[in-house]
């Protein structure tokens, strides 16, 4: 790519009003990669995670002498600056789908440089009172710790890489190519700018060049087959989630989630029988290259009982409701057949299931009861989830009062020998709140409360590429510290590491109030339990794999040690969209 078709990649981006908020540059005929922050410069604030991948962002290209036209577009890939930047490498990325694609596009030469000290750069950016832009040459002194590439401006007499630049491609004189995007300033005592930094080529193609190279095959197809896909997504995505609109949607999320799920997707379209054989060959000629051709077939091999599975674990919801004064319960209970096609105003997807019992139960009697009743429980369910093509076990999800959140629900002992705890192993369990679904609130303050739970839930979407570590705040402090936490807008998540006392639970009742959604907690004291680093290794996994992590090392744990970690950490996982309909439950008549 020569410097003139490098100049016609770059591409403007404007908030709501019309004022150029920064820069970025195309990388396929119909995307665009930017700075993540530039990316919120445009949208201003929005109101929730899945605002952020719906909104049109207006963008034009200044340079293009015969294309003048403004796009629109939307956020498929969002990577931003990471909270923790001394741990991990930079980011600060997002890539955009535009509404239609800018003809005559050539690819841009992207070139990985491993000494850039000494090269020569151009970069054009669109600070305050140049909306036209304007060129900055300079020369590349070296690398810094997390691998930004350190540019400094040519001393005589030229501009400063300011606010304005970000999301810029970096052209590299000596390379003839792409070599980055500029991302940040660092600047002294009264704004004097101090050295600008760009993000280098090897992060940008490690977050968009496999999708890119999947999407060069599949955009021909997508007027035909993207409803077809998105269906295919969901079968190979069992999380709940943002549901991209789109096929370029579709595969910047799978990529996000881990290669294997990229890989899984792909393997699913060339076993689906509508899949066109011109395509198939190119996605199998695709997955050598990404995977190898032996791993792609025995991916396949293990993908064929996919074809006919569930697109999402079924679920078991058992509400324990608080009847009288609150010291004695009712269980109510229901399945899901699949979450994906589950509506929770209308009913549509759930079946009322039957807990045996003459009268409200104690505390200890719910306890010493409970076994029975989910064993019967299951076998009212065992139709549904039984007769599946595969070996699929329905999630028990317990919606509990705040006074029972400390109860052991994962180890229940059911089954013929009732010597073990069968749950944890074959059923995984999730603890939800049974307070949060409002039955006791006036209906105008039920609302409020969900409508805060919900936009938590889908401002965690956004973060499925983070760990626990960076997401959890503690909840160890005293409750009114931890209550100023709860309410930043940001906060989606909670940890518990010490025995639940009454400020403890407060928290947990905060939870409710600020809508948070995820909460791991202690049952036990840390110093009493075995296996102390079991904790430290979940929270170094990605939140959104939690509960799979979580009851993998339930069963990994042996049964007969009960003081083991694992046995006495209790997840909540209250998605707010997976919940009783009103029309089917009794909790409203009994509270």
């Amino acid at each position: 790519m020569g410097f003139e078709q490098f100049q016609q990649s770059i591409a403007r981006l404007h908030n709501a009003h019309g004022a150029v908020v920064g820069a970025g540059f195309l990388v396929g005929d119909r995307y665009l990669m930017t700075c993540a922050h530039v990316v919120k410069k445009a949208l201003g604030s929005y109101k929730d995670a899945q605002m952020l991948f719906s909104i049109a962002i207006q963008v034009d290209f200044p340079l293009i002498t015969e294309d003048k036209s403004e796009r629109t577009a939307q956020v498929i890939v969002w990577r931003p600056k990471s909270a923790i930047p001394s741990l991990i490498p930079s980011e600060d990325v997002a890539v955009l789908e535009l509404n239609e694609p800018v003809p005559d596009y050539n690819d841009c030469d992207w070139v990985e440089i491993t000494e850039p000290k000494g090269h020569t750069f151009s970069v054009c950016g669109f600070p305050k009172g140049s909306n036209e832009g304007i060129w900055v040459k300079g020369e590349f002194f070296g690398r810094q710790g997390q691998g930004l590439i350190q540019m400094e401006p040519l001393k005589e007499g030229s501009r400063d890489i300011e606010q304005g630049f970000s999301g810029s491609p970096v052209w590299d004189e000596d390379e003839n190519a792409v070599v980055g995007i500029a991302v940040a300033v660092e600047k002294k005592k009264q704004d004097v700018i101090k050295a600008a930094f760009a993000i280098p080529t090897r992060t940008l193609k490690q977050i968009w060049q496999p999708c890119h190279a999947l999407l060069i095959y599949l955009d021909p197809w997508r007027e035909t087959f993207t409803k077809h896909w998105s269906q295919v997504y969901q079968r190979c995505l069992n999380l709940q989630g943002l549901k991209p609109q789109t096929v370029a949607g579709i595969v910047a999320n799978l990529h996000e989630q881990g290669e294997k799920y990229l890989a899984e997707f792909v393997g699913l379209l060339w076993l689906d029988p509508e899949t066109p054989e011109p395509l198939k060959r190119q996605l199998a000629s695709w997955s050598k290259r990404a995977v190898g051709e032996e791993e792609f077939e025995q991916l396949c091999d293990r993908l064929r009982p996919k074809q006919k599975q569930t697109a999402a674990i079924p679920t078991v919801l058992v509400l324990v409701t608080p009847v009288a004064d609150g010291s004695r319960y009712m269980i109510e209970a229901g399945y899901i057949h699949n979450v994906q096609h589950y509506n929770s105003q209308t009913g549509d997807g759930y079946e009322q299931l039957t807990a045996e019992f003459s009268e409200p139960l104690s505390r200890n009697e719910l306890a010493a009861r409970m076994p029975l009743i989910l064993e019967d429980l299951l076998d009212q369910t065992c139709d549904y989830w039984g007769n599946l093509d595969v070996d699929v076990y329905p999630r028990i999800e317990f919606f509990l009062p705040i006074q029972l959140v400390d109860q052991d629900i994962e180890r229940y002992c059911i089954g013929e020998s009732r010597e073990f705890p069968m749950i944890e192993r074959d059923f995984p369990a999730l603890v939800r709140l049974w307070d949060r679904l409002g039955y006791k609130c006036r209906k105008y303050e039920q609302t409020r409360l969900k409508k805060k739970w919900l936009k938590r839930w889908q401002y965690m979407q956004t973060c499925h590429h983070q760990n626990c570590i960076e997401l959890l705040i503690c909840g160890d402090r005293p409750s009114d510290i931890v209550w100023q936490d709860l309410n930043q807008e940001t906060t989606i998540a909670v940890k518990i590491t010490k025995e639940l006392d009454g400020d403890r639970r407060k928290t947990i009742s905060n939870l409710i109030r600020t809508g948070i959604p995820i909460a791991l907690w202690l049952r036990k004291a840390l110093a009493d339990c075995n296996a102390q680093d079991t904790l430290q290794s979940l929270l170094l996994k990605r939140l959104v794999d939690l509960p799979h992590h979580l009851n993998n090392e339930r069963k990994q744990a042996p049964c007969h040690d009960s003081e083991h970690l694992s046995h006495h950490l209790s997840l909540l996982w209250d998605d707010p969209k997976k919940i009783p309909p009103e029309t089917r439950l009794i909790s409203h008549k009994l509270s």
